[in-house]
């Protein structure tokens, strides 16, 4: 299905009005929406499990595809709130054991949704993000940056 959904919308440009399009050759080739409904909450199961909280690039990664997956189903009128709170037991279970604990912690007795909880992901992960960043050294990663034009 794969390699068919990529000749598919191989001719698209990749713009916002342009996804729209290609969403809607999908539903049109596959009848209707439940094969992509399908194929995006199966994003969510096959989420690879971050295993620390300093793999700030697999926090990223994850934060990164539950979005694109919830904005992929709220482009098909699936709002969170119809999904939302089965969710958020699947990312907290691909989270490390500190970072669940301090989501524990903020939410306490409410009853957590995924809206609130990707919030709260993302503050965190831009702080370690930010944090790592102010570690580095900018002599080194200038270096790195400009090394190429050392010639000049």
């Amino acid at each position: 299905m794969c390699d068919d959904a990529k000749s598919i919308i191989s001719g698209l440009a990749p713009t916002s009005s342009n996804y729209e399009t290609a969403v809607k050759i999908f539903q049109k080739r596959n009848g209707n929406s439940q094969v992509l409904i399908s194929s995006f909450m199966n994003k969510f199961v096959t989420l690879q499990k971050v295993k620390t909280d300093n793999d700030v690039k697999g926090l990223r990664k994850l934060l990164d595809q539950t979005e694109m997956s919830m904005r992929n189903l709220q482009s098909l009128n699936v709002e969170t709130d119809r999904y939302g709170t089965l969710l958020v037991p699947l990312i907290n279970d691909k989270l490390p054991d500190n970072l669940r604990i301090s989501i524990a912690r903020k939410f306490g007795d409410e009853i957590w949704d995924i809206e609130t909880l990707v919030i709260f992901l993302r503050k965190e992960i831009e702080a370690k993000e930010r944090s790592f960043a102010v570690g580095a050294s900018f002599c080194e990663t200038s270096e790195d940056l400009f090394s190429d034009f050392s010639s000049y």
